[in-house]
Parts: structure tokens; C-alpha cells; sequence
């Protein structure tokens, strides 16, 4: 197999974005086209690869006179298929790009008469599906149309109310655009700077709401803008671990669409997924466990509906979500056989959205079979889980899980009985976690309470007096939300308490 954690090639990414039904598609098309199909070889080449391999691509095109002009050929694929998208969604009249292709050939013809009913029907369109942006460039086909045919009348009747109705479409548009973007500032600043240095975290997280635009922001915006709103202000609490208040976010958010009946389609087929998910996670860390689960089940019911049928890319990443979600829930509460036994049922849905999930999925996957086979007692294949996770941690900065992962694999090596390993890696570990700037003050802990462990194992009665030591210093260090998280990732207050149980029973 070829190694996933190779950078994929866009027409490879291109090719397997596509449906079952745009695939026979492109097929049939490409089979009404006169003249050589060497783009259609490669085509069928790649579908049947899992992950991109261009080694084996060129082997399997090595006879071929046209194999040293690869580059090429791929880039006529690319063309072929969005040639071929365009005519299979060419029926769809509602679609921007056959809208605006239409406008155009009737301002080329100049028929006003079919041109401006044309233009009304799918701004009143926008309005309903709040597509603002496509409303802005639809006026201004009209604009330019009206001024192209020196429609004096139009520009009348038009210079009262539907400039004044542009204006507040504007108006929505762009504070529309500011919430959405403070929505991804946050999600840049939780990826970068969450789990290395705290201070900086915070100073930015208020550095992003600390804007006047924000007040009475919510009445200003349009429906789905109100949906990222409140998606804005759930992830804003989350990522401080304000899980109460994100999860209230979550509750007033459920109120609003039940109160307007708003379908997925109307709140954005985006938005929808995300609340689910900002559910899930704020009730997991509640430890209310069955009812994130439950959550779980809601957002892989949500994504079967023909609506998510239609938009497949974003179908991907929410199933990513879910799987994610699923064994992150199963694996932390103790749940190991279950974990496991969901990973065997999903390996094919694991495997087929390895390239919309990337590293991240692959590592979190990993991590995760490591926690259940560490709560299972089988060590070894801790190891063999682990091992992936530290190669695949070169290609990313934002995994979470290799932190923890790092704890977990020094613990199952103390398990297999490799004390004097354990007690030098102790040096380079902690030196790992000063190299990434995160604060010591757990990381000194572990190593104090791992080193202690090593040198008296032989000692019990030492060891009983230790351990309420330890736990006294892990409930101290996890008053911090932070490091509360980290601790339970880590597995080490488990290992500690299972160990303390053997102890003291033995002891006594």
C-alpha cells in the first residue's frame, strides 16, 4: 500500500471527490468524445487507488507512449471532468455558474424581456437561500445590463427602493463576512496556540471579541450568519473550557430553529453538523457520556439525508467528526473493547475518508487503539499504535493527541518491565515538551511521579505511602482546565489508581 502520509495529488483528490452518479457521468461523456482517451486510463487508475501512489500509476502506464508526458495528461483529466461536471449539472437552474452563463448570452442578444424576469427570479432566490453574496453579483448583472441597453426608465423606478434594498443587502453581507471570519480567527488561534502556550491563548481569544462590531451584531445578521453566530460563541467558551456555558449556547441555538422551523437546508447545511458537534464535545466533557453519544447518533442520522447527498465533500468531513467523536467518546471512558470493536466496523469508512481526514484522523486513530489496548493490558500493540503516531507528528502541528500519546507510551514500557529505558527517556521527554514552549509544571509531575514509581516498585509499602502524595498533586494540577485534559488523555491517574488497588490490597 502506499504510504498515507504522502501529500495527495489534486487530480487524485479531484477524482474521488466525485459521486457514484458524476463518475458513470464523466464515463459516458468521456465515451461521446472523438479521438485518443488516455485521460480516461488515468481516470480509472486513480478511482481504484485508496491512496495516491504515483509510482504505481507510472508502472501501470509504463508501455504507454504517452507516460512520459504524465503532467500533462493529468491536467487534461482535471479539464475533462469539470467539462463533463458542467454538463451533468447543466439541468440545474438554480446552479450560479448556469445562472450567470444564461445572463450572459441574453445580454449578448439584448433581450430585455427575458433577461430582468431572469435576474428578479434568482435574486429572490438568494434571498430565501441567503446566498448574499450571489444576490451582490446578481445586481450587478443587472446593473450592467440596464446600463449597457440605456434603460433610462429602469434606472427610475430603480433608484428609490432597490438601491436602498441593495444597500441593506450590503449592510448584511457585511457583517455576515465579519462573524464568519472572527469564526475562523478562533479556530486558528485554538489550533495554534491551545495546547503550547496558554498566556498567548487567552490574550488572543479576547483579542478577537474585543470589538465594538459585536455589539447588537445579532440582529444585523442574515439566518445562517446567525447560525455561525451562535456556533461563534458555543466554540468560544469550549476552546476556555467553559463547557456549561457553550453547552447553553448549544440549548438557545436548538430553541431558535425549533421556534422558526428551520430545516438543515435553511440553517445551512454547514451550521447544522456543527451544532450537533459542539454538543457532542461539550457533553463529553460534562461526563455526560450517553448523552454526547446520543448526539452522535443525531449527526450521523443528519448526514444520511438526501440533502448531504448532493454537497459529498461536506458529508466527508462531518463523518470525519462523527468516527472521531465516537471513539474519542468509547476509549476515554473506559469503553476499550467497545472502541476497538467500532474501529473493526468502520475500518472501510476509516480507509475511504483517509484523505479528508489527513494526518490528524491517522493520528487520533492511532491514539486511540493505543488508549484501548493500554486500558486492555496489551502493551506491545501500545507500542505498535504508538510508534506511527510519532512519525506522522512530523507532518502536523496541531494533533493534540501526540501530547498525551507521549505519557502513554512511557507507561506501557514501565509495564513490559523496561524500567532502565523509561528512567533515560524521562530526559529527552521532558525536554520534548520544553522544546514545544509548553509549561512544566505537569510535565515536571509525571516524570517525578514516573521516576518515583521506577525506583521503589520493588517497595510496596513505600509506594502505598506515595500514592495519595500523587493523587493530592494531580487534583491540585487539574484545577486548571488545561491540564485536567491532558491528565485524563494521559491515562495516568487510571494507571496509578489500578496500580494503587494492586498495591495496597497486596500490601495490606
Amino acid at each position: 500500500m502506499a504510504s498515507t502520509t504522502q501529500k495527495s495529488d489534486i487530480t487524485f483528490q479531484l477524482v474521488h471527490s466525485l459521486s457514484r452518479n458524476e463518475k458513470r457521468y464523466f464515463k459516458l461523456f468521456s465515451g461521446l468524445v472523438k479521438g485518443q482517451k488516455n485521460y480516461l486510463e488515468i481516470f480509472e487508475i486513480m478511482e481504484k487507488q485508496q491512496f495516491y501512489d504515483e509510482e504505481a500509476l507510472k508502472k501501470k502506464l509504463a508501455k504507454k507512449p504517452y507516460a512520459k508526458q504524465l503532467t500533462y495528461e493529468k491536467h487534461y483529466l482535471r479539464k475533462m471532468i469539470l467539462k463533463a461536471l458542467r454538463s451533468y449539472h447543466s439541468s440545474d437552474e438554480s446552479r450560479l455558474g448556469n445562472v450567470i452563463s444564461d445572463l450572459e448570452t441574453l445580454t449578448e442578444k439584448g433581450l430585455s424581456e427575458l433577461f430582468l424576469p431572469l435576474v428578479s427570479k434568482h435574486k429572490t432566490r438568494t434571498l430565501q437561500q441567503d446566498t448574499l453574496a450571489e444576490y451582490i453579483l446578481l445586481s450587478r448583472y443587472e446593473l450592467r445590463f440596464a446600463g449597457n441597453m440605456q434603460m433610462t426608465d429602469w434606472f427610475i423606478s430603480h433608484m428609490g427602493k432597490g438601491f436602498k434594498d441593495d444597500m441593506v443587502h450590503i449592510d448584511n453581507y457585511k457583517h455576515a463576512l465579519f462573524i464568519l471570519a472572527k469564526y475562523n480567527e478562533l479556530n486558528l488561534v485554538e489550533a495554534k496556540y491551545r495546547f503550547t502556550d496558554k498566556k498567548q491563548f487567552y490574550n488572543r481569544i479576547q483579542q478577537i471579541t474585543d470589538d465594538p462590531i459585536f455589539e447588537g451584531l445579532f440582529e444585523k445578521l442574515p439566518l445562517k450568519a446567525q447560525m455561525t453566530y451562535f456556533n461563534f460563541f458555543s466554540q468560544y467558551y469550549a476552546v476556555q473550557y467553559q463547557f456549561e456555558a457553550s453547552y447553553e449556547i448549544t440549548n438557545r441555538q436548538m430553541a431558535f430553529i425549533r421556534e422558526h422551523c428551520l430545516s438543515p437546508a435553511q440553517i445551512g447545511l454547514f451550521n447544522y453538523p456543527v451544532i450537533l458537534m459542539r454538543r457532542i464535545e461539550s457533553l463529553r466533557r460534562l461526563e455526560k457520556y450517553a448523552e454526547s453519544i446520543e448526539v452522535c447518533g443525531e449527526l450521523y442520522q443528519c448526514l444520511q439525508s438526501q440533502a448531504y447527498d448532493k454537497a459529498k465533500a461536506l458529508k466527508d468531513q462531518f463523518l470525519v467528526v462523527y468516527l472521531d467523536a465516537m471513539l474519542n467518546n468509547l476509549c476515554l471512558t473506559g469503553n476499550f473493547k467497545a472502541c476497538l470493536d467500532f474501529y473493526k466496523q468502520q475500518q472501510t469508512a476509516l480507509s475511504t475518508l483517509a484523505e479528508i481526514g489527513g494526518v490528524n484522523l491517522q493520528i487520533a486513530t492511532h491514539y486511540y487503539k493505543a488508549v484501548s489496548y493500554f486500558g486492555l493490558g496489551d502493551y506491545n500493540k501500545v507500542l505498535d499504535e504508538l510508534l506511527p503516531v510519532f512519525e506522522l507528528e512530523k507532518l502536523t502541528p496541531f494533533a493534540y493527541q501526540v501530547y498525551p500519546s507521549r505519557v502513554i507510551y512511557m507507561l506501557a514500557h514501565v509495564e513490559l518491565g523496561n524500567s532502565t529505558y523509561c528512567l533515560h527517556y524521562l530526559r529527552s521527554f521532558k525536554r520534548y515538551f520544553e522544546k514545544i514552549q509548553t509549561e512544566t509544571g505537569t510535565i515536571d509531575l509525571i516524570v517525578k511521579i514516573i521516576r518515583e514509581y521506577i525506583t521503589n516498585a520493588h517497595l510496596k509499602h513505600v509506594l502505598a505511602k506515595k500514592y495519595p502524595v500523587w493523587k493530592a498533586n494531580l487534583s491540585r494540577i487539574k484545577q486548571d482546565n488545561f491540564e485536567k485534559e491532558f491528565i485524563i488523555s494521559c491515562q495516568l491517574e487510571n494507571w496509578l489508581d489500578n496500580k494503587f488497588y494492586k498495591v495496597s490490597s497486596s500490601h495490606l
